[in-house]
């Protein structure tokens, strides 16, 4: 292992304890408790901050989260393939059969989502008012124009 600069002075004032899994024993590999302190006395900590434009910040490390000044989309989107439902219409035990009565592809408009229906819904598309959850395609059975659900998905 080649050694860092200044790690022999380091260590003797950040002893490196022996871990006791065998791995040091491997020629030339350190264990992990070893690893890790040789890295956390090779990373001084940071002494102060200022503030840059996003494009002068490469290689920097934040001193503070970021948040971003505006919603992007500006509306709930469909994280997956999938239908959306109004779960909180579901009655019963399950399984439910919902008519499939809209196809909703990113960048669609969609309108209300009719009671005790599904539509069909794309990555990135607008969830339709009336629906109250995305249930991914993998999680029900297409049968026709009717999906079928087992289990109750959470809005």
């Amino acid at each position: 292992m080649a050694a860092l600069p200044g790690i022999a002075a380091r260590q003797a004032v950040f002893p490196v304890p022996a871990s006791g899994c065998g791995c040091e024993a491997v020629a030339g590999f350190a264990s992990l408790d070893q690893a890790l302190a040789i890295v956390g006395a090779a990373s001084p900590p940071v002494a102060g901050h200022e503030t840059l434009p996003l494009g002068a910040a490469c290689g920097r490390v934040l001193a503070r989260p970021v948040h971003a000044a505006a919603d992007a989309p500006q509306f709930d989107a469909s994280a997956m393939d999938g239908y959306a439902l109004s779960a909180v219409s579901l009655r019963g035990p399950g399984p439910w059969r919902l008519p499939v009565s809209a196809r909703l592809p990113a960048g669609s408009a969609p309108a209300r989502l009719a009671p005790c229906t599904a539509a069909r819904i794309f990555t990135g598309a607008p969830v339709p008012e009336g629906a109250d959850a995305v249930v991914m395609q993998e999680a029900v059975h297409r049968q026709d124009d009717t999906i079928i659900l087992t289990g109750r998905p959470n809005p």
